[in-house]
């Protein structure tokens, strides 16, 4: 009875150790950087509150003029945000490894209000997106990923 109870254990043992609490499904690859934030139609002056965000740091857009859908070229502030709020945009630099290769449309633009903006630097590609909405039909961890920026927006602009 005793090697049966210490065979089960150790299969029990064995079982639990080969599981990974990581693994979520979602193949990432982190980026050199991204721009991520909101963008105003039909405004005068700044429109724009922009994020960067890379392996040292996250950083808000330095409020200077950008030509109108320039965003990619934002100038940012030199010095960081808190590392509080670092550590919550981290997952931003985390992208769906299938992002990279998406080429549609990630939402739809409904009215001139306001407009999401993220553009990602990986290796030698960037590649930005503008959007209203969060299409229904994207694959889950595009969507998911989304939903988190969005997240991370909020939280950033809460000053």
């Amino acid at each position: 009875m005793n090697f049966m109870r210490r065979i089960i254990f150790m299969l029990t043992a064995l079982a639990t150790l080969s599981c990974s609490n990581d693994d979520d499904g979602i193949n990432s690859v982190e980026a050199n950087s991204v721009i991520f934030g909101e963008v105003y139609g039909q405004c005068a002056g700044d429109c724009r509150s922009l994020f960067l965000i890379n392996d040292t740091g996250v950083f808000a857009d330095s409020d200077s003029d950008t030509d109108f859908g320039n965003w990619d070229n934002t100038n940012f502030e030199e010095e960081a945000l808190s590392d509080a709020k670092f550590q919550y945009s981290k997952g931003v630099i985390e992208v769906p490894e299938s992002l990279q290769s998406f080429e549609g449309e990630l939402g739809s633009q409904t009215i001139a209000d306001f407009d999401y903006f993220i553009s990602i630097d990986i290796g030698e590609e960037r590649k930005s997106w503008t959007f209203d909405e969060i299409k229904d039909d994207l694959p889950s961890d595009i969507k998911s990923y989304l939903e988190n920026v969005i997240l991370v927006i909020s939280e950033l602009r809460e000053e």
